[in-house]
């Protein structure tokens, strides 16, 4: 019940709100779809608290945090930036059917690897005691296929709005928090599984396949 709560509180933020001064684009079909998007986005999150995040800190680093913030501007400026110049960004078809790709393609490579992980997959950065390394499924292609899902989504809103700012504004928030978040949860993933998880490492990338 929290988690349903959370979702429509975090959907009338970010995808109602910012229509507050255009609301004839509240049924238009790329409103719609975002907040169908959102709602499967927020629904798959594991919930988290403060507390958790207060208790995990020292591996953490409030990374969850940060995340969640960028991940807010970068859809609020999306949303802002096509509705302040709607029409005109309208005129694309082929960015915005590459935007949907996107946000499905990101959105089914998240819950893979949440489905794949199972009961060791946290909001936060810790290492559950008696975890096995998992490399299966989605682990086989990068590290952290959950990072790699999330960031096609929320960059895809971006693109699906053709909101060209917006996109260099998304990419740059969330490769930044992404970076800060994967070096602290490899560390604590090294410190629990050793060589084992560093010979992993070896194998795959991080968070983008062939690149890094």
């Amino acid at each position: 019940m929290k988690k349903i709560v959370f979702t429509a509180f975090a959907v009338f933020i970010l995808n109602i709100l910012p229509f507050l001064f255009y609301p004839e684009l509240l049924l238009h079909y790329k409103t719609i779809t975002l907040i169908i998007a959102a709602c499967c986005i927020w629904l798959t999150q594991p919930a988290f608290s403060m507390k958790e995040t207060k208790e995990n800190k020292e591996e953490d680093k409030f990374s969850i945090l940060f995340i969640l913030l960028a991940a807010s501007v970068s859809i609020v400026s999306a949303n802002i930036e096509w509705a302040n110049n709607f029409p005109a960004y309208e005129s694309n078809d082929t960015i915005t059917i590459i935007g949907l790709c996107m946000i499905v393609l990101g959105i089914i490579i998240r819950v893979w690897a949440i489905l794949t992980l199972g009961k060791y997959f946290t909001a936060t950065v810790v290492v559950q005691q008696k975890q096995t390394l998992i490399t299966s499924g989605p682990y086989k292609i990068v590290r952290h296929p959950s990072y790699l899902g999330a960031f096609l989504s929320i960059v895809g809103c971006a693109v699906f709005l053709n909101a060209y700012i917006s996109i260099v504004v998304a990419t740059v928030l969330m490769c930044s928090c992404y970076v800060v978040r994967i070096h602290a949860e490899e560390k604590a993933l090294v410190q629990y599984f050793g060589n084992e998880y560093v010979q992993f490492s070896q194998k795959t990338k991080r968070l983008f396949p062939f690149i890094w």
